[in-house]
């Protein structure tokens, strides 16, 4: 699995590929990927916006919570202000 993933993730920068589409991605990832995406920095309701529908929400009907989770757990993310999620400098 770590192997897969390590592909996937030297793919994506090789062919701009969506972390989305890679099945090894983790949570953080795809929220990384999603904030990426959206600028660098977005409210909690575009930042769903942007992961619904990836492979890992339709296995777990409590998605929403796992995103908070990963914002608030790892320090990549920054909460500028309430509902405000950047990416850390």
């Amino acid at each position: 699995l770590r192997r897969q993933r390590q592909m996937c993730i030297r793919d994506r920068y090789k062919r701009k590929l969506d972390v989305r589409d890679c099945k090894a991605a983790t949570w953080r990832d795809v929220v990384f990927a999603a904030l990426s995406n959206l600028g660098k920095e977005a409210p909690l309701d575009r930042i769903y916006g942007e992961i619904a529908g990836h492979e890992k929400t339709k296995s777990n009907p409590h998605w929403k919570d796992k995103v908070r989770q990963v914002l608030q757990m790892y320090p990549a993310f920054v909460s500028e202000k309430r509902g405000i999620w950047c990416l850390a400098a």
